[in-house]
C-alpha cells in the first residue's frame, strides 16, 4: 500500500467477548516538510483506516504510535514478574476498552446513514 509504505512492525490483538482479530501495521517513519510522520493502518474494527502520527523527528513520530492510538507503550522491566504481568493486564484491558468504543462509533456512523423505509 502506498499511503503505509514499508511495514516495519505488525501487532495483532484480540478483542473480547468476541475475540475479533484487530491487526495495526505500523509504516516506516518519513519526512513531511519539516516533520516527521509514521502512518499507522488499523484493520478489524470497520473499514480499513490508515491514521498519521506526527514528530519533529522520525523517533518522535516513532513514539506518537503508543500513546496516541491506544497502543501498549514498551513497559519496564522493574525484575518483578507479578508487577509486570499486572500491568501487561491493565494495558490489554485499556486497548479492549478502547477497541470497543472505536467499534460502537462505527456501528452508529453505520446506522446513522442508512437509508429510511418509505411508508
Amino acid at each position: 500500500m502506498k499511503r503505509l509504505g514499508d511495514v516495519i512492525a505488525v501487532r495483532r490483538f484480540h478483542q473480547p467477548p468476541t475475540n475479533r482479530a484487530v491487526t495495526v501495521r505500523i509504516g516506516q517513519p518519513r519526512r513531511s516538510g519539516r516533520d516527521w510522520l509514521t502512518p499507522v493502518e488499523i484493520r478489524g474494527l470497520g473499514p480499513v483506516e490508515t491514521h498519521y502520527v506526527y514528530g519533529v523527528d522520525g523517533i518522535q513520530a516513532l513514539d506518537g504510535p503508543a500513546g496516541d492510538l491506544g497502543l501498549p507503550r514498551q513497559l519496564p522491566d522493574l525484575g518483578v514478574p507479578d508487577l509486570r504481568a499486572r500491568l501487561d493486564r491493565a494495558v490489554d484491558r485499556e486497548l479492549s476498552l478502547w477497541a470497543a468504543a472505536v467499534e460502537r462509533d462505527q456501528r452508529r456512523r453505520r446506522r446513522s446513514h442508512r437509508p429510511r423505509a418509505q411508508q
